[in-house]
């Protein structure tokens, strides 16, 4: 799988899709947090039409003024990847569950048990939870490997380690 990851300049990414795509991608992800105050995300949502789209929220939590473009997003056929929040309503902005992603990002130590944390995603309802943890040497490595062999051929389970040994 190619990614055309996270591109700031809105008006220069849909060309960039278009030579990624050239070049092997299979998916872009719209990354709402990147964009600036105020700019539309229309051009980049209309990029469903092309290939697979993943729009996601703000990292912490889902900002209010995000919530329509992740329902517009769903709408033209992309997925949306919600960071989890206990606040996060029942219903989930009232998204489709069977195109969300519902991620966990561990700012500094992941928590001490990721089948737990995984468990409480999964229980969201959401088509896939991601967990994604620092490790900062092959320590913390071991933990999440050990969590992607028991749990990850279930196909609802994206996880991986950010940081150096990452």
């Amino acid at each position: 799988m190619a990614l055309l990851g996270p591109v700031v300049a809105t008006a220069s990414l849909p060309s960039a899709a278009g030579a990624a795509i050239e070049a092997g991608a299979d998916r872009a992800e719209v990354r709402l947090d990147l964009l600036a105050a105020g700019e539309d995300p229309s051009p980049l949502l209309a990029l469903a039409a092309r290939l697979p789209l993943l729009v996601s929220a703000s990292r912490d939590a889902v900002r209010r003024e995000e919530i329509p473009w992740l329902r517009k997003a769903q709408a033209l056929g992309a997925w949306v990847d919600l960071p989890w929040d206990e606040s996060l309503p029942a219903d989930l902005f009232g998204l489709q569950r069977e195109r969300l992603v519902l991620s966990f990002h561990a700012p500094a130590r992941p928590p001490a048990d990721l089948g737990a944390l995984a468990a409480t995603l999964r229980a969201r309802g959401a088509a896939v939870c991601k967990l994604v943890v620092p490790a900062d040497d092959a320590q913390g490595l071991p933990p999440l490997k050990a969590l992607l062999e028991a749990e990850g051929g279930r196909g609802d389970l994206c996880a991986f380690a950010t940081g150096q040994a990452g």
